[in-house]
Formats: C-alpha cells, structure tokens, sequence
C-alpha cells in the first residue's frame, strides 16, 4: 500500500472555497477504477495562512498513476484543480510506502 501526500498553503479566507475543490473533486462523475482506499485530511492554520496536508491511499503506485491519469483526462478534473490564477499553491507530492 501507498500514501500519497499532498500538501496545499491556501490564504485562511480562501479556506471555504479550497473546501468546495475538494467537494466537487468527490463528486460521481470522477469515480473511477482503481480508486483510493481512503483519504485523510489535516490543516494548520499559520497566521493567515492554512496548510492541508491531503494523505490519499492506494493499494500500489501502478493504482495512483492509473488513477492520476484517469483525472488528467478530465477538463472538469482540470478546471477545478490546474488554473493559472488559482488561490492556493501545491507546495508538495510525496509518495510513501506505508510499512
């Protein structure tokens, strides 16, 4: 099994519309197989800053790259998640083999 860690800094205002993302990310229309096993969600509110730390995890990275490619195929996947103006920032992709 794997986790991969995503990690977001969004400004503390814009946390509601960083939740709709992830609202509209859930719906049915990007189900797909393979999907995840689960999804674990963290913030911590720095100042005006919050960070999210998204762990979502697979049974193998052959799953996460399948899986990864599913979304990217997606314009409404993109639309939601790749916009040149978009209010938070990506700081990081890690990839961990749970033991």
């Amino acid at each position: 099994m794997i986790r991969v860690d995503f990690l977001y800094r969004v400004k503390t205002e814009d946390l509601p519309k960083m939740m709709d993302k992830f609202k509209d990310s859930a719906d049915s229309k990007f189900q797909s197989s393979p999907s995840n096993l689960k999804i674990e969600m963290a913030q911590q509110v720095i100042k005006e800053e919050t960070l999210i730390s998204l762990n979502i995890y697979y049974d193998s990275i052959e799953d996460y790259e399948e899986r990864t490619k599913f979304e990217r195929s997606k314009k409404e996947w993109l639309d939601i998640w790749f916009q040149s103006d978009d209010i938070f920032t990506q700081e990081s992709i890690n990839v961990f083999h749970v033991v």
